[in-house]
């Protein structure tokens, strides 16, 4: 039935270059619990229809994805490291790699999609991913590849990565560095006497069609978007430094992780829980998360803030630009879906870019269970 698939492979893929000794990714926790937030990830997934005759298993296809990965990684090293054992409060970029998982759906996508229209928790099938182990985070990988072929000539790819490493601009952009050396690497056909350098054809049924299981899918969250430009992040960053934010914050992507979260819960029946994670990147090698409380009702803050929150403009995913993401060359994704899940029962504000730059546009997402809000 629509719905089922086969995992045929999965391997590991470690940067073709090998990363500066000792580079570590920090991680600011504020008083937070990291185990708390080893379930916390975002996936990725980009639906294409194939420009060439599909390979019978897809795994010419894989075996192409993994050459390109490899390539790519060293532009994101954090994706191949894991978690400090000695220090969860950092993640090491040691080149442990990420997880390659090949699969084979026994439908259309056109099938598939009908599927997840029925049922939401199908879709996050095409990107795997396993909890980051509390007992022994050294041994988990931070990031999984699933490359899924579907019958005709249809296949998806689906990232997984923890929050602690990467928030959807970051990991969005990374896609685009990879589809890029794909490009150059990959054949415009599936030319038989081109095949990668880790093509492995099946000489007999997969050990891993009954030992490795499909994810079983995500809890109902809801996720909104919003824009902040740069010039409305600089006065908030002067109304916090001069001290008149009200909200009690005295971080200014705290004040906007709250006017976000408080503008979220205008837009839906319900009420929503009282704090949220916030997930914020310090620099391009720091990640910092802490517990908010939610902001006052815009009406109660200063003109000036109230101005700001007013400025908060929803967009969408479309406006990181996935879209761009092509594999083939003249061939764009025909659906992109991004899936968050938070800590169970929490919502969770990821802010996208640098806490240093308080002078570019904000992307902010807001995800937060079905029910809340």
């Amino acid at each position: 039935m629509a719905g089922d698939l086969q995992m045929q492979a999965m391997q590991t893929v470690v940067p073709a270059k090998a990363t500066e000794p000792g580079l570590r990714h920090l991680i600011d926790l504020s008083g937070r619990s990291s185990r708390e937030l080893f379930t916390e990830h975002i996936s990725i997934i980009f639906y294409y229809k194939q420009m060439w005759e599909p390979d019978k298993d897809g795994l010419i296809l894989g075996g192409w994805m993994k050459d390109s990965l490899t390539i790519a990684l060293p532009h994101l090293p954090v994706l191949a490291g894991r978690v400090d054992a000695e220090d969860h409060y950092a993640v090491k970029c040691n080149d442990a790699g990420v997880r390659l998982v090949s699969a084979q759906a026994n439908c259309r996508l056109k099938d598939w999609q009908e599927g997840v229209a029925k049922n939401k928790n199908m879709e996050a099938q095409l990107a795997y991913w396993k909890d980051v182990d509390n007992d022994h985070p050294q041994n988990s990988p931070l990031c999984y590849v699933q490359v899924t072929n579907f019958q005709g000539e249809e296949f998806s790819i689906g990232i997984s990565c923890s929050l602690l490493v990467a928030d959807p601009l970051i990991l969005t952009n990374f896609i685009k560095t990879w589809s890029e050396h794909h490009l150059k690497v990959a054949p415009k056909s599936n030319d038989l006497s081109k095949l990668p350098l880790f093509y492995r054809p099946i000489i007999r049924k997969s050990i891993l069609s009954n030992a490795l299981k499909a994810p079983c899918g995500y809890p109902n969250y809801e996720t909104v978007v919003f824009k902040l430009s740069g010039a409305n992040m600089k006065r908030l960053s002067m109304v916090v430094q001069d001290g008149r934010c009200v909200t009690g914050h005295v971080d200014p992507l705290e004040v906007l992780a709250s006017l976000c979260y408080d503008k979220a819960k205008q837009n839906y029946a319900g009420e929503a829980s009282a704090a949220f994670s916030l997930f914020s990147s310090k620099d391009e090698r720091s990640k910092k998360v802490s517990l908010c409380l939610t902001a006052e009702d815009s009406e109660g803050l200063p003109k000036e803030q109230s101005d700001i929150s007013k400025g908060l403009t929803a967009t969408n995913w479309d406006a990181l630009s996935p879209y761009e993401v092509d594999f083939q060359g003249n061939s764009k994704p025909v659906r992109v879906s991004y899936l968050i899940e938070p800590f169970y029962g929490e919502g969770v504000v990821i802010i996208m870019g640098s806490g240093d730059d308080t002078a570019s546009d904000r992307f902010i997402s807001v995800t937060v269970p079905q029910n809340k809000i």
